[in-house]
């Protein structure tokens, strides 16, 4: 079973959320070009096939949920959607059985710090057992810190899950002095 200090076993991002990907993830999530799905699902599928996680014996596959505020402003849930594609090509079942309680919203109104601090509580809301000695593969779009997916991962940890591995799409990479998310400035070489 699972540790439910430390349930995560990895995780692995497909793209670095900087620059065109950054634009393309905000276009698809606005609506703009739901198309961008079927690209986004050919990077998950070939990480997922590269990456170490088809080794790992995977039963089903849990998309992380948006705050409910998010899914209302968008009119579907980001992570769900990559899920559903990517089980239907690894042919695995997409459990999707975590609920999200955020007083705080968005997470993209906040910043690293507020984000390590939310109050963020993920409620397993399943059939009793479903996740029992199972294998899973947690797929969110945007990985920023990682206690989104950590908390997730406790959720089906005490659920009894065997082993929780995580996919997202994209991993956001820590502004640092000096330098813009996508390099260095022009004017700093």
């Amino acid at each position: 079973m699972a540790s439910p200090e430390e349930p995560l076993r990895y995780q692995r991002s497909a793209l670095l959320y900087v620059g065109i990907v950054r634009e393309l993830v905000h276009a698809w999530k606005g609506g703009r070009n739901p198309d961008l799905l079927r690209l986004f699902l050919a990077f998950l599928l070939r990480t997922y096939r590269e990456e170490g996680l088809a080794r790992e014996d995977v039963h089903a596959l849990v998309p992380v949920p948006s705050s409910p505020e998010g899914e209302i402003v968008r009119g579907f849930s980001p992570a769900l959607q990559l899920a559903r594609g990517l089980g239907g090509y690894l042919e695995l079942p997409v459990f999707d059985v975590l609920s999200l309680e955020d007083p705080g919203g968005r997470q993209s109104a906040r910043s690293r710090t507020d984000r390590r601090r939310a109050e963020r509580v993920f409620s397993y809301t399943g059939p009793p057992g479903l996740v029992r000695g199972l294998r899973l593969l947690l797929v969110d779009d945007v990985y920023t810190t990682g206690e989104t997916l950590h908390r997730a991962a406790r959720a089906l940890a005490e659920e009894g899950a065997e082993a929780i591995f995580g996919l997202t799409l994209s991993r956001a990479v820590p502004h640092t002095k000096g330098q813009c998310s996508g390099g260095p400035r022009p004017n700093e070489g």
